[in-house]
């Protein structure tokens, strides 16, 4: 989130999701689309932020959140998060994936 906000990217993207383009995003990918990123700082294999990003908030592309690589040992730190933060998570295991209809949010999860 740090270079796409520093480079503008942040925007161009939302943009061109609302103009109807394609968004396909793999492990961070997929985090930043949802209404915060820092999902991604906790369970067992946290993200560090080396660039001590301050600003949380993902593209609000989607209502919620996304952990990607799910394991049921990160099952309590995703609960606490929800509860602290106010924010549902979808978790995806490795293969996982969600594909979304933006006219409706309809979730499809395999």
């Amino acid at each position: 989130m740090y270079f796409l906000r520093k480079t503008g990217w942040d925007k161009i993207i939302k943009n061109l999701v609302k103009n109807g383009c394609f968004y396909f995003g793999i492990s961070a990918g997929s985090v930043i689309v949802g209404k915060r990123i820092d999902i991604a700082n906790i369970g067992s294999n946290p993200d560090e932020n080396i660039v001590n990003l301050k600003n949380y908030k993902g593209l609000k592309l989607v209502p919620f959140c996304i952990y990607p690589h799910y394991t049921k040992k990160d099952e309590e730190a995703i609960k606490d998060f929800e509860i602290k933060k106010k924010c549902k998570v979808i978790r995806l295991k490795d293969g996982d994936f969600i594909l979304l209809n933006n006219r409706d949010l309809n979730l499809e999860q395999k």
